[in-house]
This record gives C-alpha cells, structure tokens and sequence, in this order.
C-alpha cells in the first residue's frame, strides 16, 4: 500500500513500461524476506546437523567408552594373571631354593655324622668299635621303654590331676590307678622296673598340689617324678648292662663257632690260611676288648664301693635327721644344724659330688613329712621320700660305674 504522505520515490510502484530502470527497489525488497528465510533454514539445518553430528558423536563415543573399559579389563586380568603367574614362579623358587637349603643342610648333617663316625671310628679302634655296635642295638630297646614310660607318665598326670581336683570322683581316680598298675605289668618293656611298688607309693604318698587355680598339671605331684627319674635311669643302666653282657657272651659263642669252623676248613682245604687268619684276628681283638673291660670295670668297681660307703653314711644322717624331725624332744634348730651340716658333707665329698645331691637333700628336707608311730624304736621306718632318693643315687652311681669303663676302653683304643 502507498503512503501518500510519503516523499516522492519512498512508495513502491508498479514498474513502469519501457525499461524505465526503477523495478530493482521492488526486486530488493523481495530479497530480504527470502534471504531470512534461507537463513532461518539454514540455521535450522545447521543445527539439525550439529545435532545429529553430536548424536553420532556421542554413539561414537559410549562406543569407544564400553570399548576402552572392556581392553581395560581385559588388560587388567591378564595383568592379574600376570602377577599371579610371576607370584606362582616366585614361590616355586622359593620352594626350590628352600628344598635345596633342605638338601645341603642334610647333606652337610650326613657329612657330619660321617666325619664323626670315622672320627670314633679312629678314636675308639675295632673294640671300641664294635662295643659302640653293641651299644646301638641295646638303644633302639631303650628307645622303646622311654616311650613306653612317656605313656607311664601321662597316665601319672592325669591322675594326679584328678586327686587334685575337686570335680573328679575318687571311684573315676580309683579306677585310673587300676588302669595304670595293669597297663604296666602288662607292658613287656616295663616289667623288667617292677613298678608296681612304686604306683602303689606314689597312690598312697603323693598328695602335692599346685595353687588352686593352677592349670598346669605337671605342676602337680612330687614323688612321682621321682620315680620316673628313677624309672628312667633304671632303663638306662639296664640298656648299659645288656650291651656288656651282649658283647661278653658273642665273643665266647664266636670263640667256640670259629675254632670249629677253623678245623673244618682246615681238614677240607688248605687254600683258607686267609680267612683263619682274619678269624683268628677277629678273636683276638674281641678277647682282648673283654679283657679290658673286664679290668675296667673291677677298677671303677672299686670306685663304686667307696661312694656306695659314702652314701651309706649319707643314709645314716639321714635317718638320724628324720628322727630328729619325728621327735617332739628335739628342737627346729637343732634339726636345721643337721641338714647344713649333711648339705656340707655331701659338697665336699669328692665320690659324690657327680651324684649332684643337693637340689634332692633339700627336697628331702621340705618334703619328706612320714613318720612312724609315736613309740616306734625303729629309725628305717621313718621317712618316705629319702629312701627312693637313695635308692636313685645308688644306682645313679652303678650307672656311671659302666659309663667310666666304656669310656675306658675308647681311651686304651685310641691310645693304642
């Protein structure tokens, strides 16, 4: 529409005819709304694009996201079977290694003992030898017994254990102690130690307690470790006298059995000058190993004598302190003047002093309460627990008694 109140040229006009030249003011006009509504279809394609463009972005990008995690897992447990595949390589070297220390260290055990065998070997000489081959075989028994009073000494335990405790019936104990004296005289390897007299002291005397609240039982008792000791060195010496029997009596048997053997090969050839010549040797070495020990034990025989006189007058003293003891005439210090003065004398005899009486004497002295009755004349019928002491010195004497001849003739061996 014209405005008329417009200047001239302000209102669009039809074009003139002719080719006036005024038709581009028209034309323009036109221009500007196409123009903006190209470009609002452009912007709206533009962002249609951006978005789909971002869309595809974004797929592209989960995409590779799910993908990375996924390499990262599996890269993650290979790595972990990584780790667990070199921790597997470190243990079975360590495992390795370990076995090999495990090896060497036998090996170098098993060389020690190889050294130390041909070191007695050239130390002890055939006889020494040959008694230590004795010796072994009499071990492995004594092996046996030890376990066997292991098993003893379990038993002793627990009923000690139930004499101590409050919760326990004495027909449960009473019974335990039938158990104990059947098992031991049933058991071959303990019947040679008469332990029957013992258990049956031990179930009579031996009322030691711990503390109320004490929950080791081995603290319990007193008289039967005594005994066990006493068991134990029985077993010992016995093993010890087996061995010297066992090696006395094969040389007399492979005495008699050689010589027969000796003029049976002689009488079927004369090609055996050899062999009777290594028997002969043998006999020889064996008679005259017996021979010294036979003179080796008459000498530390000898020693056993005076320190089996010694302890008898230990004995005595000991009687007349636990007489005093038993006696309400003689006075606490009196008594106390004679233990000191039996704890000295038993320190500075020198047959007694490997015997080590002192930690038993004081045992004595804290614990041995028995007593007879009230005119009792006789002083052996007092004491309890002084007369195993003495029975276990005087055997730990025997004992060694047999050790110190063994050891003598290693020593005329080697000097030999």
């Amino acid at each position: 529409m014209n405005n008329l109140n417009d200047p001239q040229d302000w209102n669009i006009r039809p074009e003139r005819q002719g080719g006036g030249g005024d038709s581009s003011k028209w034309n323009y006009a036109l221009l500007v709304p196409m123009l903006g509504l190209a470009a609002f279809k452009a912007k709206d394609k533009y962002e249609k694009t951006i978005k789909t463009i971002q869309k595809d972005l974004d797929v592209k990008y989960r995409q590779m996201l799910s993908e990375n995690r996924r390499e990262t897992a599996h890269l993650e447990l290979d790595l972990e079977k990584e780790k667990q595949r070199a921790h597997g390589y470190r243990q079975a070297l360590a495992s390795q290694s370990k076995q090999l220390e495990e090896e060497r260290r036998g090996m170098r055990l098993e060389r020690e003992a190889l050294e130390n065998e041909r070191a007695r070997l050239r130390y002890a000489g055939p006889g020494g030898t040959l008694f230590h081959e004795a010796l072994e075989k009499e071990k492995e028994r004594e092996r046996r017994a030890s376990l066997a009073l292991k098993d003893v000494e379990y038993r002793l335990v627990e009923r000690q254990r139930a004499f101590c405790s409050i919760l326990v019936p004495r027909a449960r104990r009473v019974e335990m102690e039938k158990d104990l004296l059947v098992r031991t005289a049933k058991e071959p390897l303990l019947a040679h130690l008469e332990m029957e007299d013992g258990l049956r002291d031990i179930f009579k005397n031996d009322r030691s307690c711990a503390e109320y609240l004490n929950t080791d039982e081995r603290r319990n008792g007193s008289l039967m470790w005594l005994y066990l000791r006493y068991w134990q060195l029985q077993v010992t010496l016995q093993t010890h006298q087996r061995a010297e029997a066992a090696m006395l009596g094969e040389f007399q048997n492979e005495t008699e059995e050689a010589k027969v053997e000796i003029n049976h090969q002689a009488l079927v050839s004369q090609n055996q000058k050899l062999k009777e010549e290594h028997c002969y040797m043998r006999l020889e070495m064996k008679s005259e190993l017996s021979r010294l020990f036979q003179k080796a034990l008459e000498t530390e025989k000898e020693r056993e004598q005076i320190a089996l006189a010694v302890l008898n007058d230990v004995e005595y003293r000991l009687m007349e302190r636990q007489r005093a003891f038993c006696s309400f005439l003689v006075t606490r210090v009196r008594r106390m003047e004679m233990e000191k003065e039996l704890l000295i004398y038993t320190a500075k005899e020198p047959h007694l002093a490997h015997l080590e009486m002192e930690d038993g004497l004081r045992d004595i002295f804290k614990n041995d309460r028995s007593c007879a009755e009230y005119l009792n004349t006789d002083k052996r019928r007092n004491g309890s627990l002084m007369w195993l002491y003495l029975k276990y010195w005087r055997l730990q004497a025997t004992l060694q008694t047999h050790q110190r001849a063994e050891a003598a003739i290693f020593d005329t061996q080697a000097k030999k």
